[in-house]
């Protein structure tokens, strides 16, 4: 169909009938009658692009970024997250089957969408908790003195060492602490 419009164009010679390579003996296709000159042109079949037009020299270099632990992406600096060092898994109340992941450095727990982890529960604290990795250890501190937080069932006052398998109490929700290798 398109290869007809093409022939009827002039664009394109027609096929010869019949098989391939072999010879017809049925005569030529009827040739095509010329359009006027005063009948309207049909719209292009290609529609014109625009010309490509050369790159301005005062366009802004691509230029390494300050911080050397991050790249460029689209005019955007982005910096590489910290690696994960730790989870903690939900295994008792509204925390139930979800896991969090924790970072290296601090990890402030609460309801705050600004928390590194956020805890969707109506008995946990806007800034409930901190957990601090340094050096290979962990620390858990409270940050709300309303609601306490719990580890392996005794109330934490000031800090505690963070131990893999140890379970933290966070309102009603009871979280397994899991360190990554």
């Amino acid at each position: 169909m398109l290869r007809d419009l093409f022939v009827r164009l002039g664009l394109a010679r027609p096929r010869p009938s019949g098989r391939r390579g072999a010879r017809s003996a049925r005569s030529a296709p009827p040739p095509v009658a010329p359009m006027a000159f005063d009948a309207p042109r049909a719209a292009p079949l290609v529609p014109d692009l625009p010309p490509v037009l050369p790159q301005s020299p005062a366009a802004e270099p691509l230029r390494a970024p300050a911080d050397p632990g991050a790249t460029r992406y689209g005019g955007e600096t982005h910096r590489p997250r910290p690696r994960v060092v730790g989870v903690l898994v939900g295994i008792e109340g509204e925390l139930r089957d979800r896991i969090f992941r924790l970072y290296d450095g601090e990890n402030r727990l609460g309801r705050a969408p600004e928390s590194e982890v956020v805890l969707d529960s109506d008995w946990i604290s806007r800034e409930h908790a901190s957990l601090v990795h340094r050096d290979g250890s962990f620390t858990l501190a409270p940050r709300s003195q309303r609601n306490p937080t719990y580890l392996n069932d005794k109330a934490v006052d000031g800090s505690a060492a963070l131990l893999d398998r140890d379970v933290v109490r966070l309102g009603r929700s009871h979280l397994r602490f899991r360190a990554v290798d």
